[in-house]
C-alpha cells in the first residue's frame, strides 16, 4: 500500500453503506477525484493522497465522475449534472436531471450524455449544461428495478443506451431519436434490465442483462449472436479478444470475445457481492469485494493469486493509472496500491 486517506469522519460514520463511485482518475494520473455519503466530492494528489479541494453536493455523491480537459464531469445522486474545475474545483455549471445519476457522463463532441435512474437518457451540451434532448422509457412501477443503469455507448452519429425495460436503444446522436431497438430478453423475467455496458468487441456489441446473461449483438441490427449465461453480470473488461466478467453467484470468468466460448471460470468462494473486474498490468484482473475489499487474479488462468482486507469491504470496482490501483472501501477510506509486474 502507496498511501490511504479517509473521505468521512470515521466517528460519525456508524452504519453500512455500499461505496459505488469508482475514484476517476485525472488524464496524466497526477489527481484523483471521488464523492462520498457526506454529500462531498474531493480532489486528491496521487502520489500522497494530499487534499487539493472538496466540495459539497447536497445528499450523497458517490457516483463517478468524469475528468476530461481539466473539467470534472458529475451526475449526482441528487438529481442535478455539475461540472468543477479540476484546478480549483469552482463550480462551472449546474443542471437540474429528472433524476439521479446512474453512471459516469459521457463526454462526445460538444455533448454531454447522462443515463438517470428513471430511466431516462439526457443530452446536455457540455459547455453550459443546457438541455439539447431526452430518451425517456418507460418502467412499471410495480415491479423492482436493478440498482444502477447502463453507461451509454457512442458510436460515430450513434447512441447505443440499454434500460431497465429490457431494451436494447440506437438513438440519432444529433437529435436523440430512435432509430432501431429490440427487447433482449423475454417477457417475465425477474429482472429484465439491460444494465452491463455496452462495448464495441471485434464488430460485435457486447452489454448484458441481470436475467440475461451477457449478450453479444449485431450493431447494425441489434440481433443476438451469442449469449453466455451467467447470473447479474457485471459491466466487462476487454483485453483484446478476451472478456472477464462477474456474476451475482460471486463468479468471475473470462470468455471468447468472437463467440462467448469460456476461457476459464472461477469461484472465490468470497461472501457478498463482486464487482466489476479491471484489467492491470503485469497480467492481473483486480475486483472489488463486499467481503475481503479487493481480489487479484491472474488474468490467464483465473487464479486467484492475492487478498487485501483492511476491513468494511468495497463495492465499487478500482481505478488503474500505469503501475497504481486506487479504490474506496465501503468505510469510504480511499487506497492507493502499486501493481507488481
Amino acid at each position: 500500500m502507496v498511501w490511504r486517506v479517509g473521505l468521512v469522519d470515521s466517528d460519525v460514520f456508524s452504519s453500512k453503506f455500499q461505496h459505488r463511485g469508482t475514484p476517476a482518475v485525472s488524464p496524466d494520473g497526477s489527481r484523483l477525484v471521488v464523492g462520498a455519503s457526506d454529500g462531498t466530492i474531493s480532489c486528491l494528489r496521487s502520489q500522497d493522497g494530499a487534499l487539493l479541494w472538496r466540495k459539497r453536493v447536497e445528499g450523497p455523491t458517490d457516483s463517478e465522475a468524469l475528468i476530461e480537459n481539466g473539467v470534472v464531469y458529475l451526475a449526482a445522486a441528487n438529481g442535478n449534472a455539475l461540472t468543477y474545475r479540476l484546478k480549483d474545483g469552482k463550480l462551472l455549471w449546474q443542471t437540474t436531471l429528472p433524476g439521479p445519476g446512474a453512471a459516469r457522463p459521457v463526454v462526445t463532441g460538444d455533448k454531454l450524455l447522462v443515463m438517470t435512474t428513471v430511466n431516462e437518457l439526457v443530452c446536455l451540451r457540455k459547455n453550459d449544461g443546457k438541455w439539447l434532448w431526452s430518451h425517456k422509457r418507460s418502467f412499471r412501477s410495480d415491479r423492482f428495478k436493478v440498482l444502477g443503469a447502463a453507461r451509454p455507448l457512442v458510436v460515430g452519429d450513434v447512441v447505443y443506451g440499454g434500460f431497465s425495460d429490457g431494451q436494447m436503444v440506437k438513438l440519432d446522436l444529433k437529435d436523440g431519436s430512435v432509430l432501431q431497438s429490440r427487447q433482449l430478453v423475454k417477457g417475465g423475467a425477474t429482472f429484465a434490465d439491460v444494465d452491463v455496458d455496452p462495448v464495441m468487441v471485434g464488430g460485435s456489441l457486447l452489454t448484458g442483462s441481470a436475467s440475461g446473461g451477457v449478450l453479444a449483438l449485431d450493431p447494425a441490427t441489434l440481433e443476438q449472436r451469442w449469449n453466455y449465461d451467467i447470473d447479474a453480470p457485471s459491466d466487462l473488461a476487454v483485453e483484446g479478444n478476451r472478456v472477464f466478467v462477474t456474476g451475482g453467484d460471486g463468479s468471475v470468468a473470462c470468455l471468447q470475445a468472437g463467440n462467448g466460448k469460456e476461457v476459464w471460470k472461477v469461484n472465490p468462494d468470497q461472501e457478498g457481492l463482486l464487482s466489476a473486474p479491471v484489467i492491470a498490468s503485469g497480467g492481473w484482473l483486480l475486483v472489488s469485494s463486499e467481503d475481503v475489499s479487493l481480489l487479484v487474479f491472474h488474468r490467464p488462468t483465473g487464479t486467484r493469486v492475492q487478498v487485501f482486507n483492511p476491513g468494511k469491504g468495497a463495492s465499487a470496482p478500482p481505478a488503474v493509472w500505469k503501475n497504481r490501483a486506487f479504490w474506496v472501501s465501503n468505510g469510504e477510506t480511499v487506497y492507493a496500491m502499486a501493481i507488481s509486474r
